[in-house]
């Protein structure tokens, strides 16, 4: 009879596995089948998380695009990397797919060598590299359509840009669903678009010129045209007033205005080694003072806002007397982070960090009608710096040695909200007016002589709209205190591919100026869905402990090094006193005394630089300490004592019920 039981025992434990896994075979095929757009994401970062802008973009569209991806199989065997981010690409456009309801239309096809398949890839530009000795090409590429015939291609997916694929596939989405750009007028002092005969216009023009159509308006401007909404003003300098005058009246008019003003261009200092002299005046304070006062801001004279806590770590150079290299922070170049951004501010969306250098300081004046709301700021750990100590060769060890904080951040971005008057009330510049009546003086002498032909057509003389006292409509203006954020060695960096241009971004520079220009021409669906996953993930703790002792330590160790080198130079005099006698000169007693001393000396000194150092550490050494216990003893420890207190439990319920029993 137990031999019948356990039989029965056995068959139902068998019928039970069959049947556990046959519904566990079902349940993954029906979650594949009818959960397929299904995703949890629970990175920190939300990096598989599709972004408002690219839905907005998605189901906004019209009509159909054709997305052709294009990946060899063999490229996937011989480099899993680019099979994993295959996988990424294929699974964030099938998720396109499903938003924009059939919209895009994505053809997955396998460019196998000798085929008709490799044969087109080839035939639209894809670039192929060689995965084998046999000298086969494996391609990873892309090439997408609309129905009017205009085109994008990605020659080959560089790994390197994995963290910025949902910027790049949502741009190639929405070129192709908005053939016509809207034009953005460009004025800039510094030369972003390249200068010389070989030179590239800056990234962040390029990135422009992917978006919007770009207007170069020149700086010699009576009037803004009229078709052009949102203008672009870079590091204006020498600007006349009838320049800055068509800008006042733009303004009143309605018209949007991103402007970038700085303390210190360091991009124009790098042009003024290039390209001379005239460049280098460039570096110096932008100047828009009567517009500024007419809006209400100012900008603080020969001032940048220097900040301890975003400074950006540099190569200070070696020290005098010694071959070790100091890494310092440089509290002119800084690193801000969400913490310094205005997160309520759609410009700011999806930025993470921004690198930015020798920035101005904005203050609203008192009694101003305009609303100032800032953008970025200093950490409170900041100081108003002269710009003098940075134009040539800043010492980035006595800045920062010298740095007092003023306990209050700095507004080096913000926007401008609110009715104004002009800056001219007088209207048009007398300049100006001079000009035009030299030119009809010239007119009328012509005619007098007879040179102009009776016949001949009169060209129309120009009409400029009429003045502005006031503004039509609230201000809708955007001032960024820093012109080298546009840089390129500020944010970014370009790499060659296979002779194709790889750019590596290091901030969000080029996506701030993009997220602004989207919010000043009206078009803000693109906001957010740039950078997505790139963000450096540092230690907060443990980089404020290090910014606290190098900072309480630095100079104390430059007062150790410096007073052994002057010890070392009396070591070396006495010793070549020696060297130039004869050979049997002896020392004398009190030299011998002098030179034990200095060697004692000497021993002491780097016996206090090695304490000096180990302080430098102490504090995030013990803090790492602290870490490691918690990550590997004390989960342990924690795990054990729940254990222990869960068997007590069990044991005084079992107790209880035999006693109860």
């Amino acid at each position: 009879m137990s031999k019948f039981k356990s039989m029965e025992k056995t068959r139902t434990l068998v019928i039970a596995l069959v049947i556990g896994t046959v519904a566990l075979f079902a349940v993954n095929m029906g979650s594949n089948a009818l959960l397929k757009s299904w995703r949890l994401d629970l990175t920190e970062e939300k990096l598989f998380t599709i972004s408002d802008g690219t839905r907005t973009i998605l189901k906004g569209l019209k009509k159909p695009i054709t997305v052709d991806l294009y990946f060899s199989k063999l490229l996937g065997e011989r480099s899993p990397l680019h099979g994993f981010y295959f996988n990424r690409v294929k699974e964030l456009l099938e998720q396109y797919e499903s938003i924009s309801g059939g919209k895009v239309k994505l053809n997955v096809l396998e460019p196998e060598p000798f085929t008709d398949t490799e044969d087109q890839a080839v035939a639209i530009g894809l670039q192929g590299i060689p995965v084998s000795e046999a000298g086969d090409h494996g391609y990873f590429g892309l090439f997408a359509k609309n129905e009017t015939g205009n085109q994008e291609i990605f020659p080959f997916f560089n790994v390197e840009r994995e963290a910025f694929i949902e910027y790049d596939m949502t741009k190639m989405i929405h070129t192709l669903a908005n053939p016509k750009r809207k034009t953005i007028g460009l004025m800039s002092m510094l030369p972003v678009d390249g200068m010389g005969r070989d030179a590239k216009p800056w990234i962040v023009i390029q990135q422009i010129r992917d978006f919007f159509e770009v207007n170069d308006l020149g700086l010699d401007v009576k009037e803004i045209p009229a078709d052009i909404e949102t203008l672009m003003v870079i590091h204006p300098k020498v600007f006349s007033d009838t320049t800055l005058y068509a800008i006042d009246q733009f303004v009143l008019r309605g018209g949007r205005l991103l402007l970038f003003v700085d303390a210190h261009s360091e991009a124009a200092m790098v042009a003024g080694q290039q390209f001379g002299q005239a460049a280098m005046m460039m570096a110096e304070q932008s100047d828009v003072d009567p517009l500024f006062k007419a809006w209400g801001i100012r900008m603080v004279k020969d001032k940048f806002a220097a900040d301890l806590d975003t400074a950006r770590r540099v190569n200070a150079g070696g020290q005098e007397g010694s071959n070790r290299t100091v890494v310092s922070d440089y509290v002119a170049w800084l690193k801000l982070t969400e913490a310094n951004m205005d997160r309520d501010d759609v410009v700011n969306v999806g930025i993470k960090t921004l690198n930015i250098s020798t920035p101005a300081i904005l203050e609203k004046i008192e009694g101003a009608t305009t609303e100032m709301t800032p953008l970025l700021q200093t950490s409170p750990n900041s100081q108003a710096t002269d710009v003098g100590r940075i134009k040539m060769r800043p010492d980035v060890l006595d800045l920062v040695r010298t740095f007092k904080s003023g306990g209050k951040p700095l507004t080096v971005a913000a926007r401008l909200k609110g009715r104004v008057k002009t800056a001219f009330p007088d209207g048009r510049p007398k300049e100006e007016k001079k000009e035009e009546d030299k030119k009809d003086a010239d007119k009328k002498a012509e005619a007098k002589d007879g040179d102009k032909k009776a016949d001949e057509p009169k060209k129309p003389a120009k009409v400029y709209a009429p003045h502005l006292a006031e503004s039509t409509r609230p201000l809708n203006i955007i001032i960024v205190g820093d012109s080298d954020i546009l840089f390129d060695e500020f944010w970014v960096t370009v790499r060659k591919f296979f002779n194709q241009q790889v750019v590596v971004p290091q901030a969000n520079n080029g996506d701030f100026v993009i997220n602004i220009l989207d919010d000043l021409t009206g078009s803000d669906s693109l906001v957010g869905l740039r950078a997505r996953g790139r963000s450096e993930r540092p230690f907060h703790l443990v980089e404020g402990l290090r910014k606290d002792a190098e900072h309480q330590f630095r100079a104390t160790e430059e007062a150790l090094l410096k007073k052994r080198n002057e010890v070392q130079i009396k070591l070396q005099e006495l010793e070549n006193k020696y060297k130039t006698l004869k050979a049997d000169a002896k020392l004398s007693d009190e030299d011998k005394k002098t030179l034990e001393g200095y060697r004692l000396e000497l021993v002491s000194i780097r016996k206090d630089l090695r304490k000096v150092q180990h302080e430098l550490r102490k504090d995030i050494e013990s803090l790492d300490s602290w870490l490691k216990f918690l990550n590997i003893g004390a989960m342990p420890i924690v795990l054990g004592v729940l254990t222990l207190i869960l068997l007590a439990v069990r044991r005084r319920r079992v107790a209880s019920r035999l006693l109860e029993g």
